[in-house]
Parts: structure tokens; C-alpha cells; sequence
């Protein structure tokens, strides 16, 4: 199962990699609008490999409850990297990063609504802080 998903993790990085090359990707001190999406696309290959060639278990079969857990979070959290890329210029970043918190909070398992709706929100204030004021990103904070 680990192959499966470092494979596919793999493969989303190239993807994201080669759409990320149709922008000007810039240097380190001039980035253009293509870096970031390529070095998010790099780590994620590089993810992609660790998950594929490090199995945690010595047997290599899975159990059919893990296969099911491993499965809800990659949807988990694709669907909040989905999500998010969908709804940030329409709903402004703080409702996006949010509700994209939200949504990859159910890839972990027993954890309760209140510590989601608190991780959701820490989440948001990270985002604002990163992306609004230390990068100035023109990205609007409340969709209009």
C-alpha cells in the first residue's frame, strides 16, 4: 500500500511540476510566480519516494482497516489542496485556508470537532500571517 500511494503522491508532484514550467519560475532572489508551485511539486515527489521505498511494516501486507484509513486521508487531503485552489480567489483566504483545514483535518483519525474547528482556525491566522503580511501576496482576505 505504501508503493500505491508514494506512487501517487509521486505522480501528483509531476503533474504539479509540469504545470508549475508553463510560468516563469524566476531565481531565488527574483521568484516568479512558477517557484513556489515547483518546489511545493519537488517536495512532493520527493515525499512520494520516502512514502514508496520506507514500509513501516516488516510483513508488507496491509491490513484492510489501514488500506481504508490510508485511503480517507489522501482524500482528505486532496480534496483540501482541491479545495483550497478552487475557492481561494473566490471566498479570500481566511474562509479558504479554513475550510481547507477543515476538510484535511479528517485524514487524521479520533480527534474531536472542537480541536477541527481549533486547528482550522490556528491554520487561518498562520496563513494570514505568512501570506497577507510577511509575503504580501495579493491574495484578498474576504472574497468580494
Amino acid at each position: 500500500m505504501n508503493q500505491l500511494a508514494g506512487g501517487l503522491c509521486l505522480l501528483a508532484g509531476l503533474v504539479l511540476a509540469a504545470l508549475a514550467m508553463a510560468m516563469p519560475v524566476g531565481s531565488l532572489s527574483r521568484m516568479g510566480p512558477g517557484f513556489l508551485p515547483l518546489a511545493i511539486a519537488g517536495g512532493l515527489c520527493m515525499i512520494g519516494v520516502c512514502i514508496a521505498l520506507f514500509d513501516r511494516d516488516a510483513t508488507g501486507i496491509a491490513r484492510p482497516a489501514e488500506i481504508r484509513s490510508q485511503l480517507r486521508a489522501l482524500a482528505a487531503v486532496l480534496g483540501a489542496v482541491a479545495l483550497f485552489a478552487l475557492l481561494v480567489d473566490r471566498a479570500g483566504l481566511v474562509p479558504t485556508s479554513a475550510l481547507s483545514a477543515f476538510a484535511a483535518s479528517f485524514a487524521m483519525r479520533d480527534i474531536s470537532w472542537t480541536a477541527r474547528v481549533t486547528l482550522s482556525a490556528v491554520i487561518a491566522v498562520i496563513c494570514i500571517a505568512i501570506f497577507h503580511f510577511g509575503l504580501r501576496l495579493p491574495v484578498p482576505l474576504i472574497g468580494a
